[in-house]
């Protein structure tokens, strides 16, 4: 047992963990940033007093369903020959044949 510890490498003491800088720190509060932060140096700036509203974020819902083949090649064929995405194929589809069931709410679109 001996000869086999012989052959093996030192390796040197292991460390023990070290605790996070920011152990104990809440992590929703934001450190004030240092006045070296604060102050960047940039040249004039061209933009007007009122910044422009942020774009609006449509959102989305993942619909996973499945749709028979000739739907599928129909979508592929749209596809390849509008240059229109599939679900925006779907989208004008549903829209143009059930759109008219639910109320146009402004909010919404």
């Amino acid at each position: 047992m001996t000869d086999e510890k012989r052959d093996r490498p030192t390796l040197p003491a292991r460390r023990s963990p070290r605790p996070a800088p920011d152990l104990g720190r809440d992590p929703i509060d934001v450190p004030a940033p240092t006045s070296a932060e604060s102050t960047p140096v940039r040249g004039p700036s061209i933009r007007s007093a009122t910044p422009a509203p942020a774009p609006r974020r449509e959102v989305t819902v993942q619909l996973g369903t499945r749709v028979n083949e000739r739907t599928k090649d129909l979508l592929d064929y749209l596809k390849a020959t509008r240059k229109q995405d599939i679900r925006a194929s779907i989208e004008q589809a549903v829209e143009e044949t059930y759109g008219h069931l639910l109320p146009r709410d402004e909010s919404s679109i």
